[in-house]
Order: C-alpha cells, then structure tokens, then sequence
C-alpha cells in the first residue's frame, strides 16, 4: 500500500479551525514538497479530522483539516440522479363518463 507523502503542509493560521468536509466530499490537500494530492473523504473521524482516500492510492490517510491547507472541489455527498424515462400521464380528477340510464 502506497501514500503520498509522510506529512501535509502545517498552515501557520490554526486559528481558522477549520472543519472535515462531509463524507464523500472531493478535496486536494497541500503535502510537504509542494504537491496537491486529491481525494475522497471516506469518513469524518471529529471536527476536524477525517480519513481521506487519495486517487491512486489503496488506503485512507487522516487529515487534520484544522491544520493542513486544503481546497474543497465537491462538497458532499454528490445528488442522486433523477431517474430518466417514460412519466405516466396524470390521472384526471374528472369523473369517468358512464353511459346514463334512462
């Protein structure tokens, strides 16, 4: 198993305190080197801190988002599609007409 690198960027403003994106959010984070590396968040570990999973990587690692730079490129969980086909046609609220008796 592969990691990108051993430790992202420490941002001198903690001050921020920044919180995880939500579960399956895309995200770039700063590791040391100066290389963005891109992800998916796979669980929120607290407030701050959560496992991301990073493209070409099998395992997750924990970010600390309070301290790390980062850039958010999808928030949450993406939308489900609508589903796409044939509507069925509206039923009418008019009664049915029937035949009178005489």
């Amino acid at each position: 198993s592969c990691t990108p690198v051993s430790s992202y960027v420490e941002s001198d403003d903690d001050e921020n305190g920044a919180a995880a994106p939500p579960k399956d959010s895309r995200v770039a984070v700063l590791y040391a080197g100066g290389q963005w590396y891109e992800g998916t968040v796979v669980d929120v570990l607290d407030g701050s801190r959560a496992l991301v999973r990073f493209d070409n990587y099998e395992t997750a690692n924990q970010v600390n988002f309070a301290s790390a730079p980062f850039r958010i490129t999808r928030f949450g969980p993406e939308p489900v599609p609508q589903r796409r086909g044939k509507r069925k046609a509206p039923t009418s609220s008019r009664p049915s007409k029937r035949p009178r008796r005489s």
